[in-house]
């Protein structure tokens, strides 16, 4: 299994990322849409899809090989020669034989294949492996997101309406049994979504401007990534002032996800042959 443990940063980082995504889910769950709309809602398991596919996607991520060149290619490398003829050349870090399409990570300790950034919130480098799982990652959590700040703004404006008449403290007036059908949910009087205690209003609100900060940074990275990939030229490229060869977008995407359009764009499955084909080609690409 790939790992990354060198990097003490990304380590905190990635497993931060994984506490963060786990405290929005328990306080959607216990304090927001559980009570609310009930715990085997469909919002509630919508949520909890999103929850886990982002989760997948993050483990996916970090723990798949980005696209390390193999260390095959260190084996009889006196014959190799470029398209001009000439000896390729070695990586000034690892020494080994570079290929045209690769860039050296000093936290990897590799050179990577279509290396695109190394990302402290999965612990590993975004590169031709593992590309794709990124994606998912970034629109499943900023649909978590989303989601959250849906729900919490939806819980504020119910609450803050009370559409129903309330004596001097704050309790239900019961009247007629239409009323107490359309308010099926209060117990005893009184409605317990709009009367939070001191803990359900400070988790709410930490997941308020969690949602907010990583819905935020999630689709800009998103949006960056797929900006990135359209254009045929990864981040690190673009820092280097360097541009990729010009393709159709559908043909950029195909490169990224392996395989042409189908539902599996959508879910972290394990690669396909063409990308494991792609890779050993561009291993063997020294310009």
């Amino acid at each position: 299994m790939w790992w990354v443990r060198t990097d003490c940063c990304g380590v905190f980082c990635a497993l931060f990322t994984v506490l963060l995504m786990f405290f929005a889910a328990f306080v959607q769950t216990y304090y927001v849409i559980g009570p609310w709309k009930g715990f085997f809602s469909p919002h509630l398991i919508l949520y909890l899809l999103l929850v886990i596919l982002s989760a997948v996607s993050h483990t996916k991520c970090q723990f798949t090989n980005p696209g390390c060149v193999p260390r095959t290619m260190d084996q009889d490398t006196t014959e190799i020669r470029t398209s001009s003829g000439e000896r390729p050349r070695a990586c000034k870090h690892c020494a080994r034989l570079k290929p045209n399409d690769a860039h050296h990570c000093s936290s990897c300790e590799r050179c990577i294949l279509r290396m695109d950034h190394h990302c402290p919130w999965v612990n590993n480098c975004v590169a031709m492996f593992n590309q794709k799982y990124f994606l998912q990652f970034l629109l499943y959590t900023g649909c978590q997101c989303l989601f959250c700040l849906v729900s919490l703004s939806s819980r504020f404006f119910y609450c803050s309406k009370q559409p129903y008449p309330v004596d001097d403290n704050g309790r239900i007036i019961r009247s007629g049994s239409a009323f107490d059908d359309f308010y099926k949910h209060a117990f005893n009087g009184e409605d317990p979504m709009c009367n939070p205690s001191p803990i359900d209003v400070l988790l709410c609100v930490l997941n308020f401007i969690e949602a907010i900060l990583f819905g935020l940074f999630t689709f800009i990275m998103l949006f960056d990534q797929v900006s990135a990939i359209f254009s045929n030229t990864p981040y690190i490229d673009q820092i280097k002032h360097k541009k990729g060869a010009k393709k159709q977008r559908y043909e950029c995407l195909v490169d990224v996800f392996g395989e042409p359009f189908s539902v599996s764009w959508f879910f972290p499955t394990p690669l396909t042959k063409q990308m494991q084909q792609n890779c050993i080609v561009m291993s063997n690409h020294y310009g």
